[in-house]
């Protein structure tokens, strides 16, 4: 009788193992699938969200374009940044070790003031590399400049983002245009 118990038990163990390999088997197979579908869906939604991208991109470049030729101004990009240097300055090269001191004004392409902007931000002293409470775009104007110059610069939305005292990142989004003269250059 022990014989016949220990095939019956033998016959059970191959039996539930024969079964929960097709089960897993046939999970593995339908997980793969719902994976794959699933990666399908997340390309589907990063190819539209990069489409949407390109076309918010290029109408804000025409919004840029237009600002320009209806001031008659004669810009130049750096970098994604829009510059016209209306006075060559004549003092020390801006680079990104050095800290500078600017006087500023600021407001979107439909002339508005942003909130953002205050009387006490007219003048502003900031290291190149290292302050994030101002806009990336415009920390990468001011490397095209040296003290005494005054320039026009025209910070796209993608461009106009600083970092708060939390090391949150602010965005102001809206192209920004700031009227800049380099005080000092430390």
């Amino acid at each position: 009788m022990k014989k016949s118990h220990l095939l019956f038990a033998l016959s059970i163990v191959l039996i539930t193992v024969s079964c929960s390999k097709s089960y897993n088997e046939d999970y593995a197979v339908g997980r793969n699938e719902a994976e794959n579908e699933a990666k399908q869906r997340q390309q589907n939604i990063e190819n539209a969200l990069t489409g949407a991208n390109k076309i918010i991109s290029a109408k804000e470049q025409q919004r840029i374009s237009a600002y320009i030729q209806r001031r008659g101004l004669s810009m130049t990009e750096y970098s994604g940044v829009f510059l016209q240097q209306t006075k060559k300055g004549n003092g020390k090269e801006i680079t990104n070790d050095k800290t500078v001191t600017l006087k500023v004004k600021c407001q979107y392409l439909n002339e508005e003031v942003p909130d953002f902007f205050t009387k006490e931000k007219e003048q502003i002293t900031f290291k190149v590399d290292g302050d994030t409470e101002v806009s990336f775009g415009l920390k990468t104007a001011v490397k095209k400049l040296s003290q005494g110059s005054k320039a026009i610069v025209i910070v796209p939305d993608n461009l106009a983002f600083w970092l708060d005292e939390n090391g949150e990142k602010q965005e102001a989004s809206a192209t920004l245009v700031y009227e800049i003269e380099v005080l000092k250059v430390e």
